[in-house]
């Protein structure tokens, strides 16, 4: 289960602040957070598609170069309720990769 995607800023490596969304995955008794970049969402949404991995309803994902970033929160969020809603997608290794832990700081709550 994902829970709700939230806007959250670190620095990087050289001091420059960048923008990742704060996930909380649970799976039976165990929980913990994911941090992704704009990027990585797409990278997912890309490489499902190359696989022939559609989702059972439609979605808008958003531009990268949305100035919305509360618009383009929300259609992250909606992009993920679809991945998890198509069993064919929620049950691939794409997925499941993609909310492996420890990865850009990840922390268990």
């Amino acid at each position: 289960i994902i829970d709700t995607v939230q806007r959250s800023q670190r620095s990087n490596n050289k001091g420059k602040r960048i923008l990742l969304y704060k996930i909380m995955v649970t799976t039976g008794s165990v929980t913990w957070y994911i941090f992704r970049r704009f990027n990585q969402f797409y990278d997912l949404m890309k490489k499902l598609k190359s696989k022939r991995l559609r989702t059972d309803q439609e979605f808008e994902f958003p531009s990268k170069f949305s100035k919305d970033m509360e618009k383009r929160l929300n259609l992250l969020q909606d992009f993920l309720s679809k991945v998890l809603a198509t069993t064919q997608i929620n049950q691939s290794k794409y997925l499941y990769k993609w909310i492996e832990p420890f990865q850009l700081g990840d922390e268990r709550p």
